[in-house]
C-alpha cells in the first residue's frame, strides 16, 4: 500500500509545523507538503494530488470556502477530501455553506490530537475508496469502449454485407452514410455520394415523392414506400425504402436511415406475370363464351368480355362480388352454392356440367350451360373453379317453340285422320243401305 501524502495550507507557518509533527505521529512514512499561500497551495494540489488536504479557513488572500470551491472544479483535484481549521467553532449556517462547497469535516483550533486522527482516518478512507471506485469505473470504462468497438466491428461487418442497401441522410437532406451495396447499386464510389444531397440521384418526379416522404419523416412516420433512383449511367432501378428516425438527445428530428432494397427482379417478374395474365385474357375476351373465376368465398376474380356482355355489366362492377348474391335469381341460389361447394371439395361428379339462369343487370334471366373446373396452387390446394358458360336462352327458346309446334301438327294430324276413317265408315254405311235397297251403289 502506498504511503499517504497530505497537503497543508495556511499563512501561518508555525501551525504548518506542529500540524506536520502530529500527523507524522500518527502515518510514519508519509509524505507532508505544505503552502503558506493560496496560490501555491492550489497548484500543489493539481501537481501533487495529496490523499487530503488541510485548509485554513481565515486565507489572507481569499476566503476558505472559496479555495474548496475551486478545488472541487479541477478535475485532477475535485476528488480530494479536504479538512477546515477553523479559529472558532463553526456555525450551523457555515458549516452547511462549507458542506455544499466540497469540506468533509471541520476542525477547530486548537487541535485534539484524537479528533484529527479520527477526522484523518476517514478522510483517508474516503480518498482510498474514492480512488478503488475511479479505478473500477475507469476499467468498466475501458470494457464498455471496447465492447463498443466490437460491437461497432459486428455493425459494420453487417451493414457491409447486407444485400441490401443502406443510406443515411441528415434533417437537411444530405447523405452522410452508405455501404458498399448501395455504392455498387446506383454505381458511383461511395466518396461520390457523401455529403450530396439525396435528390441528385432522382429525376423530378422522384424527387417530388422524396420530398413528401421527409416531410413525413419530420411527423414521426415511417411507412415503407417505392422510389426510383438514376444510376451514374443513367438506369432506373426501381427499390422499396424501408425508413427509420433518428433523434438527438432532446428528441429533435436529426434525419433517418433507410433499407434499399432493389426490386428489379420482382417488377419484372411481375411484368411477366402481367403479360401471360393479359395475354390469357385475351384470349378469354375473343372466346365466344363467358368465363368466370370464383375464389373460395364465392367472389368473382375473373370475367370475360363475352361475361360481361351478358350481364350487361362492366368487369370493374363484377370483380371482387359475390357471385351468387349479386349475378343469380333467388330461387336458383341454393342449388348453385351446392354445386360450388362440391367443386370446391374437388367432388366433381355431376359438377362439371351445370345448367342454370344468371340475372342480368336489366332484371332479365339468361339460361347458362355451364362446364366447370376446380383451380390449384402450386401445393394441389384447390383456391376456387373457373366455369366457361354458354348462353343457351335463346337456343332454348326456339326449342321449347319447335316442341309447342310439332305437339299442334301432331294434334292437327289425328284429327284429320280420324275424319277421314269416320268419312270411309259413312260412305260403306250409305252403299250398304243403296245395296239393301237393290240400287246402284255410289260409294
Amino acid at each position: 500500500m502506498k504511503n499517504e501524502i497530505f497537503l497543508l495550507i495556511d499563512d501561518q507557518k508555525d501551525n504548518l509545523v506542529s500540524l506536520s509533527v502530529l500527523i507524522k505521529q500518527f502515518y510514519r512514512g508519509c509524505r507532508i507538503i505544505t503552502a503558506t499561500t493560496v496560490s501555491k497551495g492550489i497548484k500543489l494540489a493539481a501537481s501533487e494530488e495529496p490523499d487530503v488536504i488541510i485548509l485554513d479557513k481565515q486565507m489572507p488572500q481569499m476566503d476558505g470556502f472559496i479555495v474548496c470551491e475551486k478545488l472541487k472544479k479541477d478535475l485532477k483535484t475535485e476528488h480530494i477530501p479536504v479538512i477546515m481549521l477553523t479559529a472558532r467553532r463553526i456555525q450551523k449556517e457555515e458549516r452547511i455553506r462549507g458542506l455544499g462547497k466540497g469540506v468533509i469535516s471541520f476542525l477547530t483550533k486548537p487541535i485534539d490530537d484524537g479528533e484529527l486522527l479520527a477526522q484523518l482516518n476517514v478522510a483517508v478512507r474516503i480518498r482510498r475508496a474514492e480512488e478503488k471506485l475511479r479505478g473500477n469505473i475507469k476499467d468498466l470504462k475501458i470494457t464498455v469502449e471496447e465492447e463498443m468497438l466490437d460491437s461497432e466491428k459486428r455493425y459494420r461487418t453487417l451493414v457491409e454485407k447486407m444485400n441490401d442497401g443502406l443510406c443515411v441522410v441528415d434533417e437537411n437532406a444530405l447523405i452522410t452514410f452508405v455501404n458498399d451495396k448501395l455504392s455498387k447499386m446506383w454505381g458511383y464510389a461511395v466518396d461520390e455520394i457523401i455529403g450530396h444531397p439525396v435528390y441528385d440521384f432522382l429525376d423530378e418526379a422522384n424527387q417530388k415523392i422524396l420530398k413528401e416522404q421527409l416531410v413525413l419523416r419530420k411527423k414521426g412516420e415511417k411507412r415503407p414506400y417505392e422510389i426510383e433512383w438514376i444510376t451514374k449511367n443513367g438506369d432506373k432501378i426501381p427499390t422499396i425504402i424501408s425508413p427509420e428516425l433518428v433523434y438527438n438527445e432532446e428528441g429533435r428530428f436529426q434525419g433517418s436511415f433507410s433499407v434499399i432494397t432493389d426490386i428489379t427482379s420482382i417488377k419484372r417478374a411481375l411484368e411477366i406475370i402481367k403479360e401471360q395474365r393479359d395475354r390469357a385474357q385475351k384470349y378469354l375476351d375473343v372466346a365466344g363464351v363467358m368465363f368466370i373465376a370464383l375464389n373460395t368465398e364465392g367472389k368473382v376474380t375473373l370475367i370475360n368480355n363475352r361475361g360481361c356482355e351478358i350481364l350487361e355489366y362492366d368487369e370493374k362492377e363484377v370483380l371482387g362480388k359475390n357471385w351468387v348474391e349479386n349475378f343469380l335469381p333467388e330461387h336458383i341460389r341454393k342449388q348453385a352454392i351446392s354445386v360450388s361447394k362440391k367443386l370446391l371439395r374437388g367432388e366433381t361428379e355431376n359438377a362439371e356440367h351445370f345448367e342454370n339462369p344468371i340475372l342480368t343487370k336489366q332484371g332479365e334471366e339468361r339460361l347458362i350451360s355451364w362446364h366447370n373446373v376446380v383451380l390449384t396452387n402450386e401445393n394441389g390446394d384447390i383456391t376456387g373453379h373457373l366455369s366457361s358458360g354458354e348462353d343457351i336462352t335463346d337456343e332454348r327458346k326456339v326449342v321449347e317453340e319447335l316442341k309447342k309446334k310439332i305437339f299442334q301438327i301432331e294434334k292437327f294430324n289425328k284429327l284429320a285422320v280420324n275424319r277421314e276413317l269416320r268419312m270411309i265408315e259413312l260412305k260403306q254405311e250409305v252403299n250398304e243401305l243403296l245395296r239393301n235397297a237393290g240400287l246402284e251403289m255410289k260409294y
